[in-house]
């Protein structure tokens, strides 16, 4: 079906929407959005918020689909980490400042994928952050938390990506104004193994039929 915009209308009142400067209130619905189906007249409303979590899902989705087989086969790593926005201002600082401390011991970053949110025990105000990386045994993991001198951030490994993922699609839109409520990477890369390993298949694949 081939949709397009039809209208819009506002759900609150001209100058009655709270300006949330911190990030700490869930975003609401503002506008009424009307979609028209150009084959067939039929008519489907939404609203921004809604279409805002969807396109949030949507590339959460794709990290999740791009990297779940590939920790299942123990390919690679995905590191769960919460961040203090109080002490990163932006999630590009963090992950400058991880990939630096990953690179030193030969760890590479494949992609990442995150989301704000808000907490009532460790870290208020935070970001849930996503990231596959190099494969990384126990002993290595240890070795680079007891280096970790920051509590400016908790990682942990992931055992389960569908149960973290259905964790965030459930999670409100939070973010101060003008600013991001998540994101990701430029691309969603695979290691090279992994990658001839997907060539292999495809080729033998072909070859049977």
């Amino acid at each position: 079906m081939a949709w397009k915009f039809n209208r819009s209308s506002p759900l609150i009142a001209k100058g009655s929407n709270i300006i949330d400067n911190l990030g700490v209130i869930p975003r609401k619905a503002t506008k009424a959005i009307r979609f028209v189906n150009k084959d067939t007249g039929e008519l489907f409303t939404t609203n921004d918020l809604a279409i805002k979590k969807q396109k949030r899902n949507k590339a959460l989705i794709g990290c999740q689909e791009t990297y779940i087989r590939l920790l299942k086969s123990k390919s690679i790593t995905i590191m769960l980490i919460v961040a203090s926005v109080e002490k990163y201002r932006t999630v590009g600082e963090f992950m400058k400042e991880l990939k630096k401390k990953l690179w030193r011991s030969k760890i590479e970053t494949f992609g990442y994928f995150w989301q704000r949110d808000i907490g009532e025990l460790v870290f208020k105000r935070h970001y849930h952050i996503m990231v596959a990386v190099t494969r990384i045994d126990a002993d290595t993991f240890r070795a680079l938390m007891k280096n970790k001198r920051t509590k400016n951030y908790k990682v942990v490994l992931c055992n389960y990506l569908n149960g973290f993922k259905d964790y965030l699609k459930g999670k409100e839109i939070y973010a101060p104004l003008n600013h991001r409520s998540y994101g990701k990477s430029q691309q969603y890369r695979k290691p090279l193994n992994a990658l001839y390993k997907e060539v292999d298949v495809s080729q033998n694949t072909s070859d049977k039929h």
